[in-house]
């Protein structure tokens, strides 16, 4: 198999004879798609740190301003961390599902 140099305005010959432009479908090339993917993925991991931390920062200012036991207050930090953690995950996945029922009711 040859590759061929396409110029602009070359149409690509399809199997049956038509010319690409007859199909009406446009095919992405994989790494276009792996990048859209990756780039959401970020965002969303992104978003979620920074609500987590955002959430563990305050409460730790709250309600742990004057702690100096090291071992409790790790132990502590673990649990709300992951406390926090869980709820930003609930709401993205509430979120989520909100917008896939807006999509799949535009189809």
């Amino acid at each position: 198999m040859t590759m061929v140099e396409m110029m602009p305005g070359d149409r690509p010959e399809l199997p049956g004879g038509g010319a690409g432009d007859d199909v009406g479908v446009v095919v992405a090339p994989f790494e276009v798609l792996v990048e859209v993917l990756v780039e959401v993925l970020v965002e969303v991991l992104v978003k979620v740190l920074v609500k987590v931390l955002v959430k563990v920062l305050a409460e730790v200012l709250v309600k742990m301003p004057g702690r100096v036991m090291v071992g409790r207050l790790s132990k502590e930090l673990l649990e709300l961390v992951t406390r926090s953690l869980l709820e930003v995950l609930e709401t993205e996945r509430l979120d989520v599902e909100d917008d896939l029922r807006a999509v799949s009711g535009n189809l």
